[in-house]
């Protein structure tokens, strides 16, 4: 024991941590026990320990030169890395490079520029937002997960806060919450719209209110951005003019192999290894602009997203031409060929190639159905209505001829007119929404069949 008190006064006692001094003390190093901070910081300031310029505390992040006022004591403490900054390792020959790398960024130059910017700028500018919600998607062992660790180590384990479910995140009892960087959120299901949009909202923020257990909740600078990882293909909901969400699709060319995983992590526990990344993130040059909504890390992603959360009405125009028995669906009497029946496919009528006039009425009709076919939730007449204006489709003030009557409020299905409207609301390519709209009226085969059906007769409409 009094070789070890020999070994501590050796330097002074500020430059220990609690997990260096608990390691030299073994046995007798003193527990950690939980007290309020602000009886702490009364009760320093009355026995002088803490200036009496001081007139509040508060949390001032920041890297390497503290910029909060002069009458305000900062309650953050520097990154414990700092000390142990070095330039002898080149980084780019660590397994943690590699792990960004090939997983990560599937060797792409950007996106690698691109998290190397996310987590250079947190280091940085602590103090500041990045104001996106960064999602890593992917088969499960293939290190999505692996970011709590890396996080923890590079910023400090109490600025770095592990959640096992979105709800978490706008728990009403969130003090813990005050001064941390990162929420890591592990294993997000597919998001509903209603938690999408309320994370907009918690990620743009500047200010949060914090709560503790039995106190009055109160409103602080808020320093926290979100990832979250998640083994579903289709993690988040994406509305047309998302600007917020990131998505990471990682590769999973490093599943499985154990030989890497031991060499990494042994890695992040290698204080000169640690101090190596945090020397160059800290003065990593020219990142690129995270928090703008023009800086986006997949843009094929985000489009192959939004177009798996299209609104109903949209993804109808889309989709119900696609089945060769679309224009029988809701009719309940496709197997009698009456006069009811013929009267049925009156109520439409194939203009051209891919162009096809339907009436208001039978539209919706079309599409209430549709939604219960297909287990989606079907929304009133007006919100359709509004939904269809949105991509250029709107009843027609001009009669339109079906069947040699003239008939009025007609919407025109038009699929090149759709495509484009669809890829310039969703903010996507016109290729990869043509390729989910393979419409039974562009088939000229298909097409003959349904032009020469006899209103009446006994042949069917569609091929069998």
């Amino acid at each position: 024991c009094y070789g070890k008190a020999l070994a501590i006064i050796q330097k002074p006692a500020a430059d220990y941590t609690y997990k260096e001094l608990k390691e030299i003390l073994g046995i007798f190093a003193p527990g950690v026990s939980e007290r309020q901070l602000s009886k702490l910081f009364v009760s320093a300031k009355q026995r002088s320990i803490i200036d009496k310029e001081y007139v509040n505390f508060d949390i001032y992040p920041y890297l390497f030169v503290d910029k909060s006022p002069k009458d305000c004591f900062n309650l953050w403490s520097q990154f414990e890395l700092v000390r142990y900054m070095n330039n002898d390792i080149d980084v780019r020959k660590t397994k943690i490079w590699d792990w960004l790398w090939f997983a990560w960024s599937d060797q792409n130059e950007y996106k690698m520029r691109y998290f190397l910017s996310y987590f250079a700028l947190k280091l940085q500018y602590p103090w500041l937002k990045l104001k996106k919600f960064l999602t890593l998607f992917g088969q499960k062992g293939t290190g999505k997960s692996s970011v709590l660790v890396f996080a923890e180590k590079l910023y400090g384990k109490d600025r770095v806060k592990y959640l096992d479910d979105i709800a978490s995140v706008f728990d009403k009892q969130n003090a813990e919450h005050i001064g941390v960087l990162f929420l890591i959120v592990d294993d997000v299901e597919t998001m509903s719209k209603t938690t999408s949009d309320k994370l907009k909202s918690y990620v743009t923020a500047d200010y949060r209110k914090y709560k503790k257990l039995y106190e009055n909740p109160k409103t602080l600078k808020s320093y926290t951005d979100i990832i979250a990882t998640s083994n579903s293909e289709n993690p988040v909901y994406c509305d047309h003019e998302n600007r917020r969400d990131e998505l990471g699709k990682v590769n999973p060319c490093l599943k499985g192999d154990k030989k890497f995983w031991d060499a990494w992590y042994k890695e992040t526990e290698d204080l000169q290894v640690l101090g190596a990344w945090f020397r160059f993130l800290a003065f990593y040059e020219d990142p690129l602009p995270i928090s703008s909504e023009n800086c986006r890390l997949d843009v094929n992603q985000l489009e192959i997203s939004k177009l798996k959360c299209i609104k109903t009405t949209h993804r109808f125009s889309m989709e119900f031409f696609c089945d060769p028995l679309c224009f029988e669906i809701g009719c309940n009497n496709k197997n009698n060929y009456s006069d009811v029946r013929s009267e049925w496919f009156r109520a439409l009528y194939i203009n051209k190639v891919g162009s096809v006039h339907i009436t208001k009425e039978r539209t919706y009709h079309y599409y209430t159905h549709w939604c219960k076919l297909y287990q989606y939730r079907a929304v009133r007449l007006q919100t359709f209505l509004e939904h269809l204006k949105l991509i250029d489709i709107e009843p027609s003030t001009v009669k339109k001829n079906l069947h040699n009557k003239k008939v009025s409020n007609c919407f025109t299905f038009c699929r090149d007119v759709i495509v484009s409207s669809i890829a310039t609301f969703y903010q996507c390519g016109e290729e990869m929404v043509k390729e989910k709209m393979d419409w039974c009226i562009c088939d000229t085969t298909e097409l003959k069949r349904i032009k020469s059906y006899k209103f009446g007769g006994v042949d069917n409409l569609f091929v069998q």
